[in-house]
């Protein structure tokens, strides 16, 4: 992060479809284990198949969709901050500071 140089799109450059970001899901080790989780600890037991499901959906979306929306704001309010190369650059260092940060204080426990 900290030698993060500015992005450049490529002419063949073009979005990820829905169906493939759906499908890279599956790959994701952050949403095995949230969803793993998630279940150990607020699936009832004596709900049956569907109602566990919907059970599951509706905790999942009523956690998952807010988180989303300030997530979203909050990376299109940094995208005119980050457009000066100056402070580009003071956001990549602020941020391989923190990862570093983390990564030492898992290592330190």
């Amino acid at each position: 992060m900290l030698r993060a140089g500015d992005v450049q799109a490529g002419d063949n450059a073009r979005p990820v479809s829905f169906l493939t970001g759906t499908l890279f899901q599956f790959l994701n080790p952050k949403a095995w284990v949230m969803t793993v989780t998630a279940a150990a600890v607020f699936l009832p037991r004596d709900f049956g198949p569907v109602a566990r499901s919907a059970y599951m959906v509706g905790i999942t979306e009523a956690v998952g969709i807010p988180c989303l929306v300030i997530w979203a704001l909050f990376g299109r309010s940094l995208k005119a901050l980050l457009a000066s190369p100056r402070n580009r650059r003071i956001f990549n260092i602020c941020m391989a500071l923190a990862l570093a940060t983390t990564a030492v204080a898992m290592v330190a426990k």
